[in-house]
């Protein structure tokens, strides 16, 4: 999106375009399932999808236990907090008859869902994250203080690495 909610108009229209542009996606691969991650506007605009084109369910994968709107994500329009919150709520509850399924990546987020959204455990399926954690309890030790020290940095100073992002293939 270009443009937050708050401009209405032309989120309206951003919403309008996005659409059309999934619409036309769904028709040109004969989309049948849609599964979403990060709850948003758009996630809403993927169910009205299966009214107006041949998908037949949608399903929406939460990360984080904490998936409701907070503060820090308006900083420049905090006086809409209260009543996005609280839209966002109702717009869960109404979305919760159109989800085919939910899919939690832990117990925690399965039940914070139930919590949040009201009785739909019946449509709540938990696929755990699948990395084996004991795979790199080894990097608890040596290797990481080796890093820092052959980097220069302290013991306790937080490092962050990224994989180069492959090329697109099309």
């Amino acid at each position: 999106r270009k443009h937050s909610i708050a401009a209405l108009p032309l989120f309206v229209l951003d919403m309008a375009r996005i659409w059309k542009a999934m619409t036309d996606l769904v028709r040109k691969y004969d989309i049948d399932v849609i599964q979403t991650h990060l709850l948003t506007s758009l996630d809403y605009l993927v169910l009205l999808l299966r009214y107006t084109t041949p998908v037949r369910a949608v399903y929406w994968t939460f990360h984080s236990f904490q998936f409701e709107l907070d503060r820090d994500q308006l900083p420049r329009h905090r006086w809409l907090y209260r009543p996005k919150r609280a839209a966002h709520r109702l717009l869960y509850r109404w979305a919760a008859s159109l989800v085919g399924g939910y899919i939690a990546i832990s117990e925690q987020v399965g039940q914070a869902l139930v919590d949040v959204i009201g009785s739909i455990g019946h449509k709540v399926e938990v696929i755990p994250n699948g990395v084996d954690v004991d795979r790199y309890a080894s990097a608890q030790g040596g290797a990481r203080h080796a890093i820092r020290a052959e980097l220069g940095l302290e013991k306790t100073t937080r490092l962050m690495a990224s994989s180069p992002t492959p090329a697109c293939v099309s």
